[in-house]
């Protein structure tokens, strides 16, 4: 357990939150898209052949990332990590929520579940996702789970049947969510615009996210100890996880786990200064690591790692 003097320094140093970076951190997000989105007019959309899938592909994923940024600052609101006024982070879910099919308080009752959960096989719900997912049964067909089943859009339905759907059925703030995207959809009808929603938002939100969100939650507590509370969870840093797979400090998953307080932007320098107060974590710091580690698979009462 981590002792009360260190989450009490932790809580001192890092655990004040800031409606700036909040709001910088969304609106770098709605950047990248534009900027992405417009120098793909400019130069990618006039290539040809190899040359042009090659960009496109790099393009979806930038923008694949946002759209995965967007999600995890959602992660962040369930927590009130994103804005230092509470109610900000569902008065401003608009921005970052709604765009990607998600709902604050809807996340949160999941999502703080599984921090109480965390490691029960019968309850925790991201375990019964992995489950659902045959994490659980790793290695035994890692081909199939890990490396073709991802490529095949089952991760696209499953969201659009589960995610998607929830949604629109859940009836919290139910006519916000209809005006949001009755707008939006109007916006881009007048101003004939369909033509960027379906390049520039349907392919990566649908075709490409999924995976990548796969994987950005596949190797979180894959691989793990849930029997040692600093290692129920793994850090998986880098450039890659960074800023693809686990924008907005996301990739400090174990750290989030042993504070959840502390906000996003603050994360990397909790993790430094418990690395210099001796905890031992399961940190990775590239994408073949996490994914030699995610092929161990998410284990009941044995450890997975060695």
């Amino acid at each position: 357990m981590i002792n009360k003097e260190i989450y009490r320094v932790l809580i001192e140093k890092f655990g004040k939150k800031s409606n700036f970076e909040g709001f910088k951190a969304i609106l770098i997000d709605y950047l990248i898209i534009g900027i992405t989105v417009f120098l793909s007019e400019e130069w990618v959309m006039h290539m040809t052949g190899v040359l042009f899938f090659s960009c496109y592909f790099l393009i979806c994923i930038i923008l694949a990332s946002r759209y995965r940024g967007f999600e995890i600052l959602v992660h962040e609101a369930s927590h009130n990590n994103v804005f230092a006024t509470n109610a900000y982070n569902r008065n401003f879910q608009f921005l970052f929520a709604y765009p990607v099919f998600l709902h604050v308080r809807t996340y949160a009752k999941i999502h703080l579940e599984h921090h109480q959960l965390i490691g029960d096989f019968e309850k925790d719900p991201d375990i019964l996702i992995y489950k659902k997912w045959g994490l659980d049964k790793l290695p035994e067909n890692k081909l199939w789970v890990l490396y073709l089943r991802p490529l095949s859009l089952f991760f696209t339905w499953d969201h659009l049947r589960t995610t998607f759907l929830n949604f629109w059925l859940i009836k919290e703030d139910r006519l916000t969510k209809i005006i949001y995207w009755s707008i939006v959809l109007l916006v881009i009808t007048l101003f004939d615009g369909w033509y960027y929603v379906g390049v520039y938002y349907l392919i990566p939100f649908y075709i490409l996210l999924p995976v990548l969100r796969f994987y950005a939650r596949a190797n979180e507590h894959t691989g793990v100890d849930f029997s040692i509370e600093s290692r129920s969870a793994r850090n998986n840093l880098g450039f890659f996880h960074r800023y693809i797979l686990h924008p907005h400090g996301d990739g400090y998953h174990q750290v989030h786990h042993l504070v959840a307080s502390v906000p996003f932007f603050n994360l990397p320098k909790a993790h430094h200064f418990l690395l210099t107060n001796n905890f031992k974590f399961l940190d990775s710091n590239s994408p073949i690591t996490s994914l030699a580690m995610m092929e161990k698979g998410c284990k009941d009462t044995e450890s997975s790692w060695s």
